[in-house]
């Protein structure tokens, strides 16, 4: 987790609406965890 930008966004008044959970198929890949900065969605319905 990025708790420093975390801490980031939280000086800036915004709060945590929810959480997610990574979810893989199969095994899971080798990422750099660090390295990822973006949110991914996938909706469906």
């Amino acid at each position: 987790m990025q708790l420093g930008f975390i801490t980031w966004l939280e000086a800036a008044g915004l709060t945590r609406g929810f959480e997610t959970a990574r979810m893989y198929c199969g095994t899971k890949p080798d990422l750099h965890i660090a390295g990822v900065f973006a949110v991914t969605s996938l909706e469906l319905g």
